[in-house]
């Protein structure tokens, strides 16, 4: 590739229209600090506080039957003062007292694990606020509810709160992507709720997980597998992981992908057998122990990731294509080849205008040949 183009600085420019907006940090902020204060007034003594994606500033807008749809953002509800009911009881005291309220009656819906108030939108894009019921259990870990079906609801173990200090831990090593001080002194003190991460500093291990996100959501639209997509703990886990055992610290975005794909590329070999080559016995993240396949959570040892992968044969194998993929795609020097297929994944409204001279005005051509199946 020409020097006439950054590939680094091409991803940067891309991936930051990915993230979460500061209007949308503010409106995000103001609603779960409200919700807090809404069910401590009605009896429910609790703590909320971000977890996955928002904790961890890897927050993208997700793409849904091909087109980007609102943020999910999720937030654990620990109830303090209401541990000794039984999950469904302890689920519907919430449900009843959420439904009591008509701003939340109205955007509230029911899933197995959460409830999800749906909020409108804001300059174009809208955001869901998903609450995960749960109450306090031993050594940080807590228990959170499944509802597994009409009658049936179960305690199930989690400890995000761990999960986000380890992601930290790993984190702090790696330079940061972008820095915006907007809001660096804007965050008020908190009463009983734990603020927001600051979402303005970026390091090139959460730039990554961004993009592989993004790409993976539109990777498995083409192929109209959506419904076989890795979860975006898998691709977290596995990104951290393997940013923990290295010394190239210093990467940058682009280097660092570069990197975290070649590694998980080698653990396609474990697609028709359970061992690794010899010369990759030191590979661990991803392990196969008589035909299962094991991504262990790195907090919590009872919780393997990819019990879905042996449920479903289909999903280990596509996500090695996958990951093949997003290898291939970054090794692309021809600059024409290269931002054609950006325009792509992630539109060419996302190209400034030195990309478009350089692509052209109509040079956009199709997705490459495996997504068309």
């Amino acid at each position: 590739m020409t020097n006439r183009l950054n590939k680094n600085e091409t991803l940067e420019r891309i991936v930051k229209n990915m993230d979460i907006t500061p209007t949308m940090y503010r409106n995000a902020e103001d609603k779960y600090k409200a919700l807090a204060k809404y069910l401590g007034d009605n009896g429910l003594e609790c703590d909320i506080y971000p977890q996955g994606s928002f904790s961890l500033g890897t927050v993208i807008k997700p793409l849904k039957e091909g087109k980007r749809k609102e943020y999910d953002l999720d937030f654990i509800c620990v109830i303090n003062n209401k541990g000794d009911l039984e999950a469904k009881k302890f689920r519907e005291k919430i449900w009843e007292i959420l439904n009591q309220n008509e701003n939340y009656s109205k955007r509230i819906k029911e899933y197995d694990k959460c409830f999800t108030l749906e909020y409108s939108e804001i300059n174009g894009t809208g955001f869901n606020i998903d609450v995960l019921p749960a109450k306090s259990y031993i050594n940080n870990f807590i228990l959170l509810i499944n509802k597994i079906d009409k009658e049936n609801v179960e305690w199930f173990k989690g400890n995000p709160k761990g999960y986000s200090e380890w992601f930290k831990s790993v984190n702090d090593r790696y330079p940061q992507a972008q820095k915006i001080n907007e809001f660096n002194n804007s965050l008020i003190a908190k009463e009983s709720v734990e603020e927001l991460p600051d979402y303005f500093d970026r390091t090139s291990l959460q730039r990554v997980i961004q993009i592989l996100k993004y790409h993976r959501d539109y990777f498995y639209h083409m192929r109209r597998k959506e419904n076989k997509k890795v979860i975006s703990a898998i691709i977290t886990t596995l990104c951290t992981k393997i940013a923990e055992t290295t010394n190239f610290t210093q990467l940058n975005t682009i280097d660092l992908l570069t990197y975290i794909t070649s590694e998980l590329c080698i653990y396609a070999q474990l697609l028709s057998r359970d061992n690794l080559d010899q010369r990759y016995t030191n590979r661990t993240v991803i392990k196969k122990i008589n035909c299962k396949w094991e991504i262990i959570n790195p907090v919590n040892s009872e919780d393997n990731l990819a019990d879905s992968w042996n449920e479903d044969i289909e999903k280990p194998k596509l996500f090695f294509e996958w990951i093949e993929e997003i290898r291939k795609e970054f090794a692309i020097t021809n600059e024409k080849e290269y931002l054609s297929n950006f325009s792509n994944i992630f539109g060419k409204e996302n190209l400034s205008d030195e990309m478009k001279s350089i692509l052209g005005a109509s040079q956009i051509v199709e997705p490459m040949k495996p997504w068309r199946k």
